[in-house]
């Protein structure tokens, strides 16, 4: 096993490396598809569609047109918004907008190649383009994470970084009518696909570091499980001192902890006959401590009346929480521990048997 003191300066080593650039997590990565295709699809149709509930109106059509040199003077922007649009030889077109005077074409690139059909997306509406007040004017868009060169001379080649600039430069004047929630969403959404652009996000400086040092620290992470594992053993011993002492279905133990976190607790529930009281001993790196609390509790009951007359010594900790005037340190044997809690239980548990 490796010498403490070398782990220490191990530990010593890692301060002097560079520290990690920290990326916000957003909806769309929380959720699990930050990098979907089709999810970003659906996310600007609804932003594009003028008439849905996000109330930025043209916002995105006119930076999209913008970001292309088109002008949007003349166009009719009664417009509908579709997505996975077939074509007459199967394939699909991520989105499409249509009105009376014009089609727009968006062929929407994450991570893929640009390996699709381009001209069959544009074939399929250079055939059925005509209306009521003439041709429909087709414009043809490949959007992209990163910048593509122009491989087709029907289609414009644009990337997010320069939508997005157009969007947040048009923003301001729509922020006043936007929804709230949905303007939420929109910030979300750039920010996932900002964090995408970023692209791979792996230290690699400190990969070399651990392959390095990879035996230290795989010492390090089995005493740190022990920590683990040694909390949960004298919880688990505190526990069962408890329920042999109480054999009664008003006691009721169990033992909560939140990994990685070094703490552990050893919970009691005291079910009374207007009140659940509940007492949290936790057991970490600075020693035992011990708060109670009440649960459910719809009639007001009075927690710190009830202690002064069992002559319980307590400081106010937290809203609901009070803290036990007690506490032991890391070294202290569990039977001790019990020996506390359960002097307490009893004393709650005055003038209620």
């Amino acid at each position: 096993m490796t010498d403490l003191a070398d782990l220490e300066g191990l530990l010593t080593d890692t301060k002097i490396l560079p520290h990690e650039e920290r990326t916000d997590e957003d909806y769309f990565s929380i959720c699990g598809f930050p990098h979907y295709e089709r999810v970003a699809s659906n996310v600007l149709a609804f932003f594009l569609d003028n008439k849905r509930e996000h109330g930025l109106g043209d916002l995105f059509i006119q930076s999209l047109l913008s970001c292309g040199g088109i002008t949007s003077e003349g166009l009719d922007l009664n417009y509908e918004v579709m997505t996975e649009v077939k074509t007459v030889r199967g394939n699909f077109i991520d989105l499409v907008i249509e009105s009376e005077s014009f089609i727009i074409i968006i062929e929407n690139k994450i991570y893929a190649s640009l390996y699709n059909d381009l001209e069959d997306y544009y074939k399929h509406y250079a055939k059925a383009r005509k209306s009521s007040i003439g041709p429909k004017i087709i414009f043809a868009f490949v959007l992209s994470l990163t910048k593509i060169p122009p491989i087709h001379s029907k289609y414009i080649f644009i990337d997010y970084e320069s939508l997005f600039l157009e969007i947040k430069t048009r923003l301001g004047g729509a922020i006043i009518r936007s929804n709230q929630k949905y303007l939420s969403l929109l910030f979300d959404f750039i920010t996932n696909i900002e964090n995408l652009k970023r692209g791979n996000t792996m230290d690699y400086e400190f990969i070399n570091f651990v392959k390095e040092h990879t035996n230290e620290i795989d010492d390090i992470n089995t005493r740190l499980k022990k920590i683990h594992d040694d909390f949960r053993h004298v919880v688990e011993a505190v526990n069962s001192q408890i329920l042999e002492r109480f054999q009664t279905g008003k006691i009721k133990q169990w033992a909560w902890r939140r990994l990685p976190e070094f703490y552990d607790i050893a919970v009691t529930d005291i079910y009374l006959d207007n009140v659940n009281i509940a007492i949290d001993a936790r057991i970490d790196l600075d020693g035992w401590r011990f708060t109670i609390f009440t649960r459910k509790n719809k009639n007001e009951f009075d927690l710190e009346k009830y202690l002064q007359t069992r002559d319980i010594a307590y400081a106010f900790q937290s809203y609901n929480k009070l803290k036990l005037d007690k506490g032991f340190d890391i070294r202290e044997n569990d039977v001790t521990v019990a020996n506390y809690i359960i002097q307490i239980i009893e004393k709650l548990l005055e003038e209620n048997s």
